[in-house]
């Protein structure tokens, strides 16, 4: 599909921000042919190759479209690049040093003057996160201004989508950029060496941006959602766990435990469209029928259904009849519907709203707002959701005001959106990214996790009378430094919970009756190492032994396996898991 094209004048830099001679540029970002602009006493001039003629046009100057007027900067997962070129000169005529800490975003408008952080991001990979000055345009494109709400160019694209990735995913504007030529890569942004390193990256791979401009300077940048690489369900038929997760080439890939071991990781077959995928994938069984579920670079879900041991293959069209499936952002959530025994979906929007869509008698439902008035928006989270009782569905989110909300479904009503009823009196704000929830064995009602700005996790449960209110998950001194959102999983009488430490560590605090051992590392066993980890923890019980088994991405791209032997824990590895463990992702 051809792109929609302003019909303004292409933005440039602010004032100052260009000045004099010729710019160079990563040969990631565009073709080696490619016009090189600088600003020369306030005149745009274009150079056509080495040797080509020279262009005045009058520079239309970056306008207050581009300095704010949310009240939270916005957030969005781009591919990143190692911008590399170390000697050579940026637009703002920075002259690039080694181990050097500065990004650079597709659009001339965004480009600080040199020394300057006038326009800065917040860049989060695998391990921390830096916040860095936009000191270079590109990757690929001049004018793609992906993170405004009125883009310059390809207005027709959703807000957050870079073209870049469009074109090399999806094929948009025929796989080209805004000057003709064919990206190699879906990247939205480059990263200076020092910034590549700092945040954790080894090879090009997905991060969360956050582009600090687009709020008012007064207002702290929230935290983006913390990293997703995978997703755990009991397959039906072998009541045996099988584990999905995304590579690094935009597949999801599947391993499947047997009574005799792991089968070792796969691309979930389904034709060619196992490619292009952002999200972690999202898996739930019922009926003896496994679905999977990711959202792609263009905005949209996918799902494959596994019946048995034949897959579907990847497929958006049946999500949907005629309310559309695009503009969606962040991970899937999915939960089998007590009432229907079929499974309902959540999505984030990029608008900040939670969709569902339902698996009916005849097909999906299509995608729909959940219901309850005014409180569907400014979600910063992706979905939790948990099911219980005969009739219960409850979602949970993270607002951008810091605040969980939840919305209870029983038999096919919604309660609404609400914060009021999950405290009483202990508070409810300064929470972040995206709760884990489980039903309590002891309860049979909902308990879920979330973590807090201070990186402490704190818990809420519903009793038969309402929500506790907000507490510290217990254990003594160690509830605090965690870098990742948790992850949980109830068997027996007993919740265990998960979240990866600044250390890089695993801990974990097991709930058994109503009592908590406290925050510990250690008892999960040592095995290959327990460091060196990323992500959110994946864990699922075992429909045979009752134990959890615990999954986890090491920063070296593999996925590393523990498993509760009833005596304690095995301990760390990865080579169970069988062959192709490697090239893994957190989203």
């Amino acid at each position: 599909m051809a792109p929609h094209v302003s019909s303004r004048p292409p933005d440039v830099p602010p004032a100052g921000a260009l000045t004099k001679g010729t710019v160079m540029h990563s040969h990631r970002r565009r073709r080696t042919s490619r016009t090189i602009l600088a600003l020369v006493a306030g005149t745009m001039v274009a150079f056509v190759g080495p040797a080509g003629p020279a262009v005045a046009a009058t520079p239309h100057l970056a306008t207050s479209r581009h300095v704010s007027a949310t009240t939270t900067p916005v957030s969005y997962r781009v591919f990143a690049t190692d911008e590399g070129d170390v000697g050579k000169t940026t637009s703002n005529m920075h002259v690039i040093q080694p181990n050097d800490h500065f990004v650079a975003l597709p659009s001339m408008a965004v480009v600080s003057p040199e020394n300057s952080s006038q326009y800065s991001v917040r860049v989060c990979g695998p391990v921390r996160c830096e916040t860095a000055p936009v000191w270079d345009f590109g990757p690929w494109n001049f004018h793609d201004d992906y993170w405004d709400t009125s883009r310059a160019e390809f207005t027709d694209l959703p807000q957050g989508i870079p073209e870049a990735q469009a074109a090399y995913l999806n094929g948009y504007n025929g796989g080209l950029d805004d000057d003709g030529g064919a990206p190699s890569n879906p990247a939205g942004i480059d990263l200076a060496d020092g910034t590549f390193a700092n945040i954790g990256l080894t090879d090009n791979g997905w991060v969360t941006v956050t582009y600090l401009w687009t709020s008012s300077p007064t207002t702290p940048p929230p935290p983006p959602p913390a990293d997703r690489p995978s997703a755990t369900v009991v397959d039906p038929i072998t009541h045996l766990p099988d584990y999905f997760v995304l590579s690094n080439n935009g597949g999801i890939y599947q391993d499947e435990q047997t009574a005799t071991g792991w089968t070792g990781f796969s691309p979930v077959p389904g034709g060619t469209g196992n490619t292009g995928f952002v999200s972690a994938p999202a898996a739930v069984a019922y009926n003896g029928v496994v679905e999977v579920f990711a959202v792609s670079g263009n905005g949209s879900v996918y799902q494959n259904t596994r019946n048995g041991s034949n897959w579907t293959g990847w497929d958006k069209a049946s999500l949907y009849t005629g309310t559309g499936n695009s503009g969606f952002v962040g991970t899937p959530a999915a939960v089998v519907d007590p009432t229907t025994g079929r499974p309902i979906l959540f999505v984030r929007s990029g608008n900040g709203s939670l969709y569902q869509d339902t698996l009916t008698g005849t097909g999906w439902s299509g995608f729909a707002a959940v219901g309850g008035g005014s409180g569907d928006s400014g979600f910063g989270s992706d979905p939790a959701v948990v099911a219980y009782g005969t009739q219960k569905v409850t979602v949970l989110a993270v607002s951008n005001n810091g605040s969980v909300y939840q919305n209870t479904k029983t038999d096919s009503s919604w309660s609404g959106w609400d914060k009021a009823s999950l405290y009483t009196g202990s508070g409810n704000s300064g929470f972040v990214g995206t709760p884990a929830a489980v039903v309590d064995p002891v309860t049979g009602l909902p308990i879920f996790f979330v973590r807090s700005g201070n990186e402490s996790l704190y818990q809420d449960s519903l009793t038969g009378t309402g929500w506790t209110g907000f507490a510290a998950v217990a254990g003594g001194t160690g509830n605090s430094g965690f870098t990742t959102d948790p992850g949980a999983v109830a068997y027996g009488n007993s919740v265990d919970v998960y979240a990866v430490s600044s250390n890089s560590s695993v801990y974990h605090n097991l709930k058994t009756g109503s009592s908590w051992s406290g925050w510990n590392k250690d008892s999960l066993g040592a095995g290959t190492g327990d460091n060196g980890f990323i992500g959110v923890p994946a864990a699922v019980a075992d429909p045979g032994t009752g134990l959890p088994e615990l999954f986890v991405l090491s920063t070296n791209g593999s996925v590393y396996v523990d498993q509760n032997n009833g005596a304690g824990w095995n301990g760390f590895g990865s080579n169970a898991l069988g062959a192709g463990n490697t090239g893994f992702v957190a989203q």
